[in-house]
């Protein structure tokens, strides 16, 4: 499908949702939030500087992530700096809570660690623990929001954040 008329889909259904939770929006509130609607649509067709895979990912990242207001690809390279500093904060906060989740899951796998008879065979289960510790922990940052914003922030999540600093 076309990625305009993706976003077309996405908008509408967004406001099929308000629609459907009973909620009475004012007329002014709706002409607005068309014209709004439309002033969207016309920028992201319109604007030189976005890349299909850019659309791509913006469409896709709205569509995986409803609970995180998704911002469209122009308003970030016009807000570069400001996204960046935006995007570490995120990260910064989802990477402490994916630390947690990570731990509760080496911790469990480590209860078996002490019943293992031989020194070869605790070294080999504990280097295999490690392992699939750290496939957990990258794993959590595949999520398309994040690389949406990667991609349009040019921060590397992998290179800048999780090798030089966490794994």
């Amino acid at each position: 499908m076309d990625p305009k008329e993706e976003l077309k889909l996405k908008l509408r259904e967004k406001i099929n949702q308000i629609k459907q939770k009973n909620y009475k929006m004012p007329k002014k509130d709706q002409i607005k939030m068309e014209k709004d609607i439309h002033k969207e649509k016309k920028e992201f067709d319109t604007d030189k500087r976005l890349t299909p895979l850019m659309r791509k990912w913006f469409i896709e990242a709205m569509k995986t992530s409803p609970n995180i207001d998704v911002k469209s690809p122009s308003y970030i390279l016009n807000n570069k700096e400001e996204e960046k500093i935006k995007f570490y904060k995120f990260l910064t906060n989802f990477i402490d809570d994916v630390k947690v989740e990570v731990d509760l899951y080496k911790n469990d796998m480590m209860k078996v660690y002490d019943k293992i008879p031989t020194l070869e065979e605790k070294i080999e289960y504990k280097k295999n623990v490690n392992d699939e510790s750290k496939k957990k922990f990258k794993s959590y940052f595949s999520k398309t929001y994040i690389i949406y914003m990667s991609l349009m922030t040019d921060i590397n999540v992998y290179e800048d954040l999780l090798i030089n600093n966490f794994i």
